[in-house]
């Protein structure tokens, strides 16, 4: 089971390092949209670096008139 959590502006880090103090294999999934603004992202991407939580999924949605391959 997963965990899915929103997490506040500057708790990122704390909230990893609390997440792999639980469970250290457990996948880390990064979520966004079109409107999700670039420094945010990378605000966020700063956040897991500082908390050691180098590998990580980005996750978007897929536009609704599109068809998977």
């Amino acid at each position: 089971k997963g965990l899915t959590a929103e997490i506040p502006e500057g708790g990122v880090v704390d909230a990893l390092r609390e997440a792999r103090g639980r469970k250290p294999s457990a996948f880390i999934i990064l979520k966004g949209d079109k409107k999700t603004k670039y420094g945010a992202m990378a605000d966020v991407m700063d956040a897991f670096a500082e908390a050691n939580a180098l590998r990580f999924n980005l996750m978007t949605e897929m536009k609704t008139d599109q068809k998977p391959h």
